[in-house]
């Protein structure tokens, strides 16, 4: 198994831990959550706990009160999530980064200091964080569109189970590709700027300056 293969499979092991412990506190937290009075409208959400007059106060879940829980499950769980992503991202880049060079045959050196090697690590794992919430978001609103509070805790396992098991390796594999995409793409900016001609040639790199 390559390095790089490696570091997807750790990243990947660590979402799924990630996302079950995020499901853990959610599930637990939704179990406690109590409903609230709302003046539901003509026809009322299909995902009120309670059925009553059209027009009348209901006791129901809304969006806004699950996804209080989300956020609050995130703030909770950050640390997992973006110590496996942080970690991943470096060593990816490292090994993009170290691969150019291997490529051209010439002796330099790529080092995370590198100003924008330490620009996108700033953003990187804060960005991803945020998509990987904004995905949980949608799906649990999507969960609330069906009547019933057991249909919410259904949809929710589900969705848990199926960001552990499935979705996690599609977001580790995206993340380290695109690291590891970066970290190449530093090495060859600066050698263009120091006025060395660079080809890519189907995902390699030379220094000849065209593909033979």
């Amino acid at each position: 198994m390559d390095e790089l293969r490696r570091v997807k499979l750790r990243l990947s092991r660590a979402l799924r831990k990630a996302f079950e412990a995020h499901g853990e506190i959610l599930m637990r937290a939704f179990a406690t959550l109590q409903p609230k009075t709302y003046q539901a409208p003509v026809g009322g959400p299909w995902w009120r706990r309670a059925q009553g007059a059209p027009g009348q106060p209901q006791r129901i879940i809304v969006a806004a009160d699950l996804l209080n829980l989300v956020s609050q499950t995130t703030a909770e769980t950050s640390a997992l999530f973006l110590g496996s992503i942080d970690g991943a991202v470096q060593q990816a880049m490292r090994i993009g980064g170290k691969a150019a060079i291997a490529s051209v045959g010439l002796p330099l050196t790529f080092t995370l200091a590198h100003p924008q090697a330490v620009q996108y690590l700033d953003r990187c794992a804060d960005e991803l964080l945020e998509q990987i919430n904004s995905i949980m978001c949608e799906r649990i609103v999507e969960s609330l569109k069906r009547p019933g509070a057991r249909h919410i805790d259904r949809d929710l396992r589900r969705l848990y189970w199926d960001m552990a098991l499935n979705r996690s390796r599609h977001i580790a594999a995206t993340i380290v590709a695109d690291a590891h995409q970066a970290g190449s793409a530093i090495v060859i900016r600066d050698l263009q700027d120091a006025g060395i001609r660079v080809a890519q040639c189907g995902g390699s790199v030379s220094s000849v300056g065209s593909c033979s």
